[in-house]
């Protein structure tokens, strides 16, 4: 079994192992905007590309260095630094190196408020069975402003103050049931994501061996509306369906912990 190594145990190969990684995450600097960096087993940052090192908050390559996420520059990084720790432990009391996580982040970068997918795994050193901490990988969501949610949504919404969390199989209306994955596809139509966001999102998030296209999520929207046996299969009207179900003021229970920073999560009701 892999064990966990804190920086000030690291033997001569594992200060080299690091060394070769901060090399290659200077090369990637030098030459692409890649959101690519790695922390110790501690959570604080090891190295991070120059891309991420500017939406939170500072400059260059090297200016995360030794720094937790709550000591950025950045207020939304600072502010959810508890979250992403809690990832990070997760993910390394594991010490299962075949294990990743992909949390969706929303909130407010250097850059402004963006909402990006973020992929963690160990960082590994195979010789020694070694664990010398996480990397995570950053990837925009192409998303002019996810709460800019239908006007219908927006006024209910404000009413209640808060969502609720369903589970899967959860009844909706008249024994009707939907899976997670429907569940999911259903919450992102109603942050008006369109058909291209979400099929990407979901080959990070679900991944499959055939990728998903736009076609994919245009055929569970109709198996959806066949579902609830509505009359039409334009996405307008499931959306207005949805919130007349109050499908708005809920999210899947598989979507909670990979949210992160989402403002209209700060209140949830369990």
């Amino acid at each position: 079994m892999y064990k966990l190594i804190k920086p000030e145990d690291f033997t001569k190969e594992h200060v080299e192992h690091i060394e070769n990684f901060k090399k290659m995450i200077k090369m990637l600097s030098d030459s692409t905007d890649t959101l690519m960096g790695a922390k110790d087993i501690n959570s604080r940052h090891i190295i991070s590309t120059t891309s991420h090192s500017k939406i939170v908050g500072l400059n260059r390559c090297g200016d995360v260095t030794g720094r937790l996420d709550s000591e950025m520059p950045c207020d939304g990084t600072a502010q959810y630094a508890e979250q992403f720790v809690q990832v990070d432990k997760s993910l390394l009391t594991s010490q299962d190196v075949k294990r990743g996580v992909v949390i969706l982040n929303i909130h407010n970068y250097g850059d402004g408020t963006k909402a990006r997918i973020f992929k963690k795994f160990l960082l590994k050193h195979d010789d020694s069975q070694s664990i010398l901490g996480t990397i995570y990988s950053g990837q925009d969501i192409d998303l002019t402003d996810v709460l800019n949610i239908m006007p219908n949504y927006i006024t209910q919404f404000g009413k209640t103050g808060n969502i609720k969390v369903i589970n899967k199989n959860d009844n909706l209306l008249n024994d009707i049931t939907l899976t997670e994955y429907e569940q999911e596809i259903c919450f992102l139509f109603l942050l008006n994501w369109n058909f291209k966001q979400i099929a990407n999102f979901m080959n990070y998030y679900r991944p499959i061996p055939q990728q998903r296209t736009i076609d994919t999520i245009i055929k569970k929207k109709n198996y959806i509306c066949n579902k609830f046996r509505l009359n039409s299969t334009l996405l307008t009207d499931l959306q207005e369906f949805l919130v007349s179900i109050n499908f708005h003021n809920k999210i899947p229970l598989s979507f909670l912990g990979f949210i992160v920073g989402a403002t209209t999560l700060k209140e949830i009701s369990l």
